[in-house]
């Protein structure tokens, strides 16, 4: 007993275009006793051949795109009905329906010429279109930023990154508004420099201007020159207070040495290495050393050890992320008094001070447990000794609680708030099942995660919470106060700077001591207790 099978195909209307319409009864799939499935190829051919006429050899534009994504998306629809009617109409018949598929494949294979070739114009217009936009933006910007910002302000990351605002890609931003934006930005940055040497004294102009650059934030900045000239106002009440005025050249001709200290740093950029710089300065200052800084950013080990033999300088602190054991030892060859910071050697003869970072982490990560958080992720800093030690206080206290690491949540930002924000919003983008709380090797990471959470509507802590590292001046101020790790590192410049003037001043046991300082935890408002979702 046989019987025919009749399907309604689509009924297609494309905008100012003649209409893609199918015949109702044009698709005949015949179902007879006999094992063998019939259609009517030859005349289905025929109408798909004048579905696809109309569209073949059509140029689209730039501003066709629209109505051109609309004929592929129509001819897709098409497909995908005559695909699934082959399948409804062959599954009961899987031992006889390869010649059907045959068949059924020489028409809907049909489409794929026209759809590629649509598909191709609109890839090749879109691409033509942000390769014009791309290169109007950078235009714009040497035109608006490199002829009026000065060169020294130019080299600053938050300045070239002004060129890379993801609006100014859409289609619905005019070059106008781009322009615009971009003079606004200027004209404020221009203003607020002006400002700042206005109102900042000019020892302090400097580290004023680089706290400027950090966020293009002129209050912080003032701030910042405030605490400048309060710490300063400290060390001379403490000199006032001590009622000594050194005679240096009497204490160089009984000492027969010099009286200069030598910092030896991979940076001055950030606010660890600012609070670092002026704990060491002020205690140098309170023993009556000056304090000459060599910055190391670029060199390697071998021209650090000759920078250091070269300096002339009574005794060195030294802080280099890049430094492995065997150079320490090298370096502590030198024969003068120094303290490593950062560093537990094992060698007796070798000075060091540090923070116990795995500690630092261990509490973080258990405070993140406390509020019922599971599906915890990380973001890492740099390959060096304090994000090795702060992920293993991690891993450590998730696997204490049987809690899964998962990889696609661990992330990598370089210890930059930009990096962990690109990161982040890539995780975000990319379907993974979204974290209860993410800890971050530093604070402007975890700003940087905050930010990528917030701009699609992830909300913080109510969402997600987020855990810094290290306490930086400005993580109570951000917009979510930050949770995070205090790092000590005012008492760690206080405690290697003690150090080496125990060294110098010893005349017996020259032995060297390694100091570990205990971190603690700040609490605030970017992390909250887990709740589930739906």
């Amino acid at each position: 007993m046989g019987y025919n099978i009749i399907f309604t195909f689509i009924k297609l209307y494309l905008p100012g275009r003649k209409k893609n319409k199918m015949n109702e009864d044009l698709l005949v799939i015949k179902k007879n006793e006999v094992p063998a499935i019939q259609f009517n190829k030859e005349e289905l051919i025929e109408r798909v051949d004048e579905i696809l006429e109309q569209h073949k050899g059509i140029i689209y534009t730039i501003e066709d795109i629209p109505e051109a994504k609309k004929v592929v998306a129509d001819l897709r629809k098409q497909k995908k009905y005559l695909n699934s009617e082959r399948i409804s109409a062959c599954k009961p018949y899987e031992a006889i329906v390869k010649q059907t598929k045959t068949d059924m494949d020489d028409v809907l294979a049909r489409y794929d010429t026209v759809i590629q070739e649509i598909d191709t114009q609109i890839k090749e217009s879109e691409n033509v279109w942000k390769k014009e936009r791309e290169d109007y933006i950078r235009e714009t910007y040497e035109d608006v930023f490199l002829h009026e910002i000065p060169e020294k302000y130019l080299v600053c990351p938050i300045i070239k990154n002004l060129k890379i605002d993801s609006k100014w890609m859409l289609k619905s931003t005019s070059k106008k508004k781009i322009k615009d934006q971009m003079i606004e930005k200027r004209d404020k940055i221009l203003s607020d420099i002006n400002t700042l040497k206005c109102v900042a004294e000019e020892e302090f102009l400097s580290d004023v201007e680089q706290e400027y650059f950090k966020e293009l934030d002129l209050n912080k900045a003032i701030k910042k020159n405030q605490s400048l000239r309060e710490a300063k106002q400290k060390v001379l009440e403490a000199v006032e207070k001590l009622h000594y005025i050194p005679n240096m050249n009497a204490k160089l001709l009984k000492s027969n040495r010099k009286n200069t200290i030598g910092l030896f740093v991979t940076s001055l950029q950030g606010d660890f290495y600012n609070v670092l710089t002026q704990a060491i300065h002020l205690q140098c200052k309170l023993n009556n050393y000056m304090l000459n800084i060599y910055v190391s950013n670029d060199n390697s080990p071998d021209e650090i050890y000759r920078m250091i033999i070269a300096s002339g300088v009574a005794g060195a602190i030294i802080y280099h992320e890049d430094l492995t054991g065997d150079y320490v030892k090298r370096i502590a060859t030198v024969n003068i008094p120094m303290v490593f910071i950062d560093r537990d050697s094992k060698d007796k003869n070798i000075s060091g001070v540090l923070v116990d970072d795995k500690l630092g982490a261990t509490m973080a990560v258990d405070h993140l447990i406390k509020l019922g958080h599971k599906r915890i992720g990380y973001i890492h800093g740099n390959e060096t000794g304090d994000d090795k030690h702060r992920f293993q206080g991690y891993k450590e206290m998730m696997e204490k609680n049987n809690l899964p690491i998962d990889e696609d949540i661990i992330l990598r930002g370089y210890y930059e708030e930009a990096l962990a924000y690109s990161e982040m919003r890539s995780m975000l983008s990319s379907g993974i099942k979204l974290p209860d709380a993410m800890f971050c090797a530093n604070d402007e990471m975890a700003w940087g995660c905050i930010q990528a959470l917030q701009d699609v509507g992830i909300k913080v802590p109510e969402d997600v919470s987020v855990i810094g590292y290290d306490d930086s001046t400005l993580s109570a101020y951000y917009g979510v106060p930050l949770t995070t790790v205090h790092s000590p590192i005012v008492e760690m410049g206080s405690a290697s700077a003690n150090e080496l003037f125990r060294l110098l001043n010893s005349e017996g046991d020259k032995s060297g001591t390694v100091t570990k300082l205990s971190p603690t935890m700040v609490y605030r408002s970017s992390c909250g207790k887990h709740k589930e979702r739906k």
